[in-house]
């Protein structure tokens, strides 16, 4: 609970459902997976799950005995792999425990009457082989050896040091697929965030609806407050979060040194959307209220620069603060 109040970004559970009834286990895990769809990490270790509980995960990492993978994957197809690899489940038995019984040697493969647990590793890396060479990469099964089967020799210094980060466009296009991956992952946020931004444009509109010029001062502050305040804590998240993760990967001494100037540049861009649709929304739901004596569309540019502003403050507060101190900064100024 400590660790959900501080809105992690990686959360690691160890069978978080231990102790618990199939009910509350899935409850737990259904509230997991709610706060993975907002924009964390979610990793746990579970045992003897249910198959609904083990559906509900987007991913799954079968483990053999001694930590070696069997299955590495989506859940939704790991009942196809196994029946492809010639298990059969057994009517009425949990697909879960399927799992974990053939991996643990309990179920014939079909004709493979020497079949034995330690197969399943082997039968796992031949896959993953397969599927490598299909993408144009190889992998070494047997470790020290090449593809040729010469022993591999270790990378000399000259050679490390001559290693260069790839270049500014493949590290923005490869940062700014991960931010529209994770703004993607966070749908119901952004959905969140647009219809909050209408709801203030139509509070705004209602309040101001008959503006006269006495009250204009006070009608473009608080415009300009209701605007503001909702971009800039949705702002927020967009860098604040990831204040690790970008220090890891531009660390001198990381192996990693990706460019400072792509990421900044790759999240500023991905971000624009996003912010032309809360702007977009505010002005769709206010100026039908009070009809300003300007075209919607210069309204909504307006709009949007002031947006785009505003989310530049959010950002650095984001980065320069702790998540409260930024969030505080952002409602005074």
């Amino acid at each position: 609970g400590m660790e959900l109040v501080a809105d992690p970004s990686l959360l690691f559970l160890d069978e978080p459902t231990s102790g618990l009834d199939s009910t509350t286990s899935y409850e737990v895990i259904e509230a997991l997976r709610s706060i993975s769809r907002k924009g964390s990490n979610v990793i746990a270790v579970l045992h003897q799950p249910s198959y609904q509980i083990f559906e509900m995960f987007d991913d799954v990492i079968l483990l053999a005995r001694g930590g070696f993978s069997v299955y590495v994957g989506p859940s939704s197809e790991a009942m196809n792999y196994f029946t492809q690899t010639g298990f059969t489940i057994p009517p009425l038995v949990n697909p879960a425990d399927f799992f974990m019984d053939v991996i643990a040697g309990k179920y014939p493969r079909a004709g493979h009457p020497d079949f034995g647990p330690e197969d399943m590793i082997s039968i796992w890396e031949a896959r993953e082989d397969e599927q490598n060479l299909m993408q144009g990469y190889g992998r070494h099964t047997t470790p020290g050896l090449d593809d040729s089967g010469a022993p591999l020799r270790p990378l000399s210094a000259a050679t490390m040091a001559g290693v260069r980060p790839c270049g500014f466009l493949v590290s923005l296009g490869a940062f700014a697929t991960r931010a529209l991956t994770q703004q993607l992952r966070a749908i119901e946020q952004q959905v969140a965030d647009m219809v909050l931004e209408g709801f203030a444009g139509v509070i705004v509109g209602v309040l101001y609806v008959h503006v006269d010029f006495q009250d204009l001062v006070s009608f473009l502050s608080f415009m300009s407050l209701a605007l503001g305040l909702t971009v800039s804590i949705a702002s927020l998240r967009v860098f604040g979060n990831e204040r690790v993760v970008f220090w890891r990967e531009s660390a001198p001494g990381s192996g990693m040194k990706l460019s400072k100037l792509a990421y900044f540049t790759a999240k500023n861009v991905v971000e624009l959307p996003r912010i032309l649709l809360l702007s977009f929304f505010f002005v769709m739901s206010f100026y039908p209220i009070v009809t300003p004596n300007v075209d919607w569309y210069m309204f909504l540019a307006y709009a949007s620069a002031a947006a785009f502003s505003t989310s530049g403050l959010a950002y650095l507060c984001s980065i320069a603060l702790s998540p409260l101190q930024a969030q505080l900064t952002c409602v005074i100024y």
